[in-house]
């Protein structure tokens, strides 16, 4: 049986690849018909095709075995194997008509395939210049020292005073209280919830630095890669001891921006999980309720649940004493001459 059903399926896509080649016109099926201009249907055209041919021979499977079952007096294992095909043929039909069912009420796109259309390319040839090997991988650093320096100063162009007073505005006064009111004193119980009442805007801070800083490392990451094969025979320069001191000069700036790079990392990750190290308000805050208005709030109200004097010292040492300095590395790259 599973040899049948192996044949079938590869005499089927056969017949499907060989009618693409000689463009025959497929026969309607359920008011679906392939073309070559619409590949995207094959797959429903051969959908709807097995679940006919199914249907058929659990039909035709029905109408002998009825007949054998009829035919089958005076032999009764006959009639027993008739009978269970009589069953099988049943439930294949019932199965084909539930599935046929769910599939096209539940997810009609896996039976109807949106139609693909592919665009015309023009390809014209183009005409092959021999460049200079020096100039073209001096161009590319420089483009890259460019790059990256752009990455800089959009990281440096990020608001940082704007996410500082989202942080600050991460008191106790903005969590919320829970209060004893069937006490008549109305004593406070505890503080709880998110004291940030802008949560939102500070992740996506978070994130955008993060993503401006990925930018950086990867421009990095490039430079160093054409640090480590730099030398005369790639340029095309000869190797005189002269060519060799500038092309060490042009490595050891490089080198220089890597080493910067890693502390740039560290205190990034610092200054993005500022946010993660605000205190909680059920340890930091109190409950504190009134009797006579039945006001429930945690005090101190003005209390900062986050690490302010750190988020000061990260933005200055990141803004001063790496990115500058690693400006000033890239402005020798972009002027250097070999």
């Amino acid at each position: 049986m599973k040899k049948k059903i192996l044949i079938f399926i590869l005499a089927t896509f056969s017949f499907n690849a060989l009618a693409q080649g000689l463009e025959i016109t497929y026969p309607q099926v359920m008011g679906i018909r392939p073309t070559r201009a619409s590949p995207s249907l094959y797959a429903s055209y051969l959908f709807y095709f097995g679940i006919t041919i199914a249907g058929i021979v659990a039909f035709v499977s029905l109408v002998f075995s009825g007949f054998q079952y009829l035919t089958s007096s005076g032999e009764p294992e006959i009639k027993k194997r008739a009978k269970e095909r009589i069953f099988s043929a049943f439930l294949g039909i019932i199965i084909l008509a539930f599935g046929l069912l769910i599939i096209r009420t539940l997810r009609t796109e896996l039976t109807f395939l949106p139609e693909v259309t592919f665009p015309t390319i023009n390809v014209t040839p183009e005409l092959t210049i021999e460049s200079d090997p020096s100039r073209d991988l001096i161009h590319y650093i420089r483009k890259t020292a460019l790059d990256m320096e752009r990455s800089i100063l959009e990281l440096q162009s990020i608001n940082f005073q704007t996410f500082k007073s989202l942080l600050e505005d991460c008191t106790c006064g903005n969590a919320k209280a829970s209060c004893d009111f069937a006490n008549f004193a109305c004593p406070g119980i505890t503080c709880f919830g998110d004291p940030c009442p802008e949560r939102d805007k500070v992740r996506n801070y978070q994130i955008n630095i993060e993503l401006k800083v990925e930018e950086v490392l990867l421009h990095n990451r490039l430079l160093q890669d054409v640090r480590e094969n730099l030398k005369p025979e790639i340029l095309g320069k000869e190797p005189t001891s002269e060519m060799k001191a500038k092309i060490d000069g042009l490595k050891k700036i490089i080198k220089e921006i890597d080493d910067l790079i890693k502390p740039l990392k560290e205190r990034i990750k610092e200054l993005t999980n500022i946010p993660q190290e605000c205190q909680d308000p059920a340890r930091e805050c109190q409950a504190q309720c009134e009797s006579a208005s039945g006001n429930c709030y945690c005090v101190p109200k003005d209390k900062k649940l986050c690490p302010m004097d750190k988020f000061e010292s990260q933005v200055s040492s990141i803004s001063s004493e790496i990115l500058s300095k690693i400006q000033e590395k890239l402005a020798l790259i972009i002027t250097y001459q070999l």
